[in-house]
């Protein structure tokens, strides 16, 4: 699992996934369009187990 505070992260995180063909389920996606700048509200991405590593290490070179 991969959590994100910024909407527009979780966006392009979750293009990218779409991209590889990866499988990905988000939670507070559109609770974070409701409450934009507030950074109480975070998108939790969910990858299966065997493609966890790989979205990190994706992750770490695109978004860090």
């Amino acid at each position: 699992m991969w959590v994100s505070e910024d909407g527009m992260e979780a966006q392009l995180i979750k293009n990218l996934l779409e991209i590889e063909n990866i499988p990905y389920q988000l939670k507070n996606e559109n609770t974070n369009s409701l409450f934009p700048d507030t950074g109480v509200v975070t998108v939790d991405i969910f990858v299966p187990q065997d493609k966890a590593e790989e979205v990190k290490k994706m992750i770490e070179e695109n978004f860090t």
